[in-house]
């Protein structure tokens, strides 16, 4: 949560005190597919850009409605950027480098993450814990990807709360 406060903070600041170039937002505004296409290599790619930079951008429409399309549609595409590394992390699984790795090093952490993963799930999906590094995670230690699907489920949630809470920043 302090990192979430620390970046409403900032933008608000950057709206209130620094006059962001008009050209530059304008121009993003204009092309919501490169920036549907940066978030989603962003959330596969462990996640390098916080979502809530996103949610930020879809302000620019003023209207509830498209606000909250927009928070929807970033939250789809985080959940399958998710899907996408749990089956990264299932294909990493299988190299012989890695079956080597987990038998020297990694075997008495697995126990414990199958039993626990789906804490770790929630706790990512809803915190700024790379989402897609843990959707690797766990299924690199064979977490059941029934459960992997339903917990991670808390990530639209997640999407809900900070996506209301940057809108009324937005209104102060």
């Amino acid at each position: 949560m302090l990192w979430f406060a620390m970046l409403i903070i900032f933008y608000l600041i950057i709206k209130q005190y620094v006059a962001p170039s008009e050209q530059l937002v304008e121009s993003l505004y204009d092309k919501p597919t490169l920036v549907y296409g940066v978030f989603l290599i962003s959330e596969v790619v462990f996640g390098i850009i916080p979502p809530e930079v996103f949610m930020i951008w879809s302000l620019h429409g003023g209207a509830t409605e498209f606000y909250a399309l927009n928070v929807l549609l970033l939250s789809l595409i985080s959940y399958g950027a998710g899907v996408s590394g749990y089956f990264i992390g299932v294909s990493f699984s299988s190299l012989e480098f890695f079956k080597t790795y987990e038998a020297k090093y990694l075997h008495q952490y697995k126990r414990n993450l199958r039993r626990y993963g789906g804490y770790l799930v929630v706790a990512a999906a809803m915190t700024p814990l790379p989402f897609s590094a843990v959707a690797m995670a766990v299924a690199v230690f064979q977490y059941p990807f029934k459960y992997y699907l339903f917990y991670s489920f808390t990530r639209f949630l997640r999407f809900s709360i900070y996506g209301y809470i940057i809108w009324q920043a937005n209104v102060l």
